[in-house]
């Protein structure tokens, strides 16, 4: 992945695009299904708004483009026992039965 902690600990502390500290609100943050890496939300808008196309820029893997993608890309994730994974698990899970 990267230098960063976040495939040892779960924990991400910098963020893999500007390398500059990840605030501890969630909200701000944007964690990449594929690889688990984390970037700031801001950044994550800035990719976007590039359109440099359907590939994580971090790992390279397919961005997924529905939440049965999300789904299949966090399930090695879950499997690892992976906190972060299991938690956008049951997020979806829950959005998908309101």
């Amino acid at each position: 992945m990267t230098s960063s902690s976040s495939d040892r600990d779960g924990k991400c502390d910098e963020c893999q695009m500007c390398l500059k500290k990840l605030p501890k609100d969630i909200t701000k943050v944007v964690r990449m299904t594929c690889c688990g890496n984390c970037i700031h939300k801001h950044c994550n808008e800035d990719l976007n708004s590039m359109e440099v196309g359907r590939n994580c820029p971090l790992c390279r893997k397919k961005t997924p483009t529905s939440q049965k993608e999300v789904v299949e890309q966090l399930r090695p994730w879950v499997e690892k026992n992976k906190a972060w994974a299991m938690v956008l698990m049951g997020h979806n899970r829950t959005k998908r039965h309101r």
